[in-house]
């Protein structure tokens, strides 16, 4: 489903109210956070959202993130903090919802959340750049393994992507994915765990890595631009933003202040199914959307 122009602005309204309320927690905690990827572009370049965009992401320094899964029963009213420990969760952050919205943000994986921030730790790196890549790429093979774990792979669906991409390789990891991974949850998860747990004991360096952004290698950044916060204007609220934000904002984007070609100006995110004005289980969306997977 696609926002239109109303829903878009409702939308982004709501982010911005589950952002100040999650502010307002993070204050109460001493628990200090800092604007990621575009949402740190769009406070820097625009003063608020990237005008095409339709996501808040944020960064925790590990032992702020571990207090804030410590803290997730002591939420404010209407929120909540999804993160792994959460039955069908299917990313390795956390995403901080607004309870009274819906979203279903891909058809293939059933879990129902609202509309959400999304809330990603950073974790000491290995000085050696080589070896925080190749970290950083075991970590990511084996987070891919838990989300394919999750997803409602069909014979049917793995037939058909066969006979439209013609890629043996994509068969294998398909049909890997529905005769082993979705049968052996626990065991995937259990191995993610010991990798993570190796992640988080890792000693400090003078870098810090970012291992479920999107940005790859690119968010293995230096310690030292988020050695303080500062506070910039975005939308009607303020929002931290790393001392360092025009480092991090060069190795990110390059020119990061020069607007991308129109073409390019796309919403990145989409939604299976939403409903910005109150909470539904899966059950309830189901009975109003046909969906075609029987999830066997």
């Amino acid at each position: 489903m696609e926002l239109n122009s109303e829903q878009f602005t409702q939308y982004k309204r709501l982010l911005l109210k589950t952002l100040a309320a999650f502010e307002s927690f993070c204050n109460r905690y001493d628990l200090k956070y800092f604007a990621a990827g575009g949402t740190m572009l769009g406070a820097v370049r625009h003063h608020g959202f990237i005008p095409w965009d339709d996501d808040i992401d944020l960064y925790m320094l590990r032992e702020d993130y571990d207090k804030l899964l410590q803290k997730k029963n002591e939420l404010p009213q209407g929120y909540r903090l999804h993160s792994m420990e959460d039955e069908g969760f299917y990313v390795p952050f956390s995403k901080f919802i607004d309870e009274n919205t819906t979203l279903w943000e891909t058809k293939e994986v059933p879990y129902v959340i609202g509309v959400f921030l999304d809330i990603f730790p950073l974790d000491n790196s290995p000085s050696d750049l080589k070896i925080a890549k190749i970290m950083r790429k075991k970590y990511q093979i084996y987070y891919w393994d838990i989300k394919r774990s999750e997803r409602k792979y069909t014979f049917k669906k793995i037939y058909n992507d066969f006979v439209n991409y013609r890629s043996f390789k994509l068969l294998f990891h398909s049909l890997y994915a529905k005769l082993y991974l979705s049968n052996h949850k626990d065991k995937v998860k259990a191995r993610f765990q010991k990798l993570k747990q190796k992640i988080i004991t890792y000693p400090k360096s003078d870098k810090l890595i970012c291992y479920d952004g999107q940005y790859q290698d690119k968010e293995i950044m230096m310690r030292e631009w988020f050695s303080k916060i500062i506070r910039i204007p975005f939308e009607n609220l303020y929002i931290n933003v790393p001392s360092g934000y025009n480092e991090y904002l060069t190795q990110m984007y390059g020119n990061y202040m020069k607007l991308p070609p129109l073409e390019k100006r796309i919403m990145p995110h989409g939604h299976y199914f939403f409903n910005l004005e109150r909470k539904m289980s899966l059950d309830e969306i189901k009975e109003l959307v046909e969906i075609n997977i029987d999830y066997k």
